[in-house]
């Protein structure tokens, strides 16, 4: 195992969606590990995706986006935040985890593992290979994965992006 390295993240942002399911996101803080494995993801294209938010056009809200592959995007995700990690091509947005260490769950949401993870605005920008309080070490899938429409969007609602660990 180990924290994964920059060239995990260089990868197309498809191929690093579906990767990152079984690897462990972990967040330090004050000593206080809370950790997760990633069990459901969605990638979003920084070309000809019209749910992703470089569609909308260059803003500063967006930086993160074009500060390279392994950096965090965090952006407001209804009253919550979400939390994507940026790769080649767009950036996965982390959906689901399941409960290592530290936190209670479920995690099933965007809004849900943000806030037990204790990650906020102040992220956005933050390079998950570098920082020394949040990164992601690489596991294993345990199950199937299923591959099928991202929810929770209104724009290209048919591409098959979203990818998660099938319990049977």
């Amino acid at each position: 195992m180990g924290r994964l390295e920059r060239a995990f993240f260089e990868r197309d942002v498809v191929e690093v969606a579906r990767a990152l399911l079984g690897c462990l996101l972990v967040h330090e803080v004050a000593g206080v590990r809370r950790v997760g494995r990633i069990v459901e993801t969605e990638a979003y294209l920084a070309e000809g995706d019209a749910a992703a938010h470089v569609a909308y056009g260059k803003k500063a809200s967006v930086r993160a986006l074009e500060a390279g592959p392994g950096t965090l995007y965090v952006h407001p995700m209804r009253q919550y935040v979400g939390m994507d990690i940026v790769a080649r091509g767009g950036s996965v947005l982390v959906r689901g985890l399941e409960v290592v260490e530290g936190m209670v769950g479920p995690l099933d949401g965007p809004g849900k593992l943000t806030r037990a993870l204790g990650v906020t605005r102040d992220y956005d920008g933050v390079d998950v290979v570098t920082a020394g309080r949040i990164w992601v070490e690489a596991g294993e899938v345990m199950g199937e994965i299923g591959v099928g429409p991202r929810v929770g969007i209104t724009r290209d609602v048919g591409l098959e992006l979203r990818f998660r660990v099938l319990r049977g």
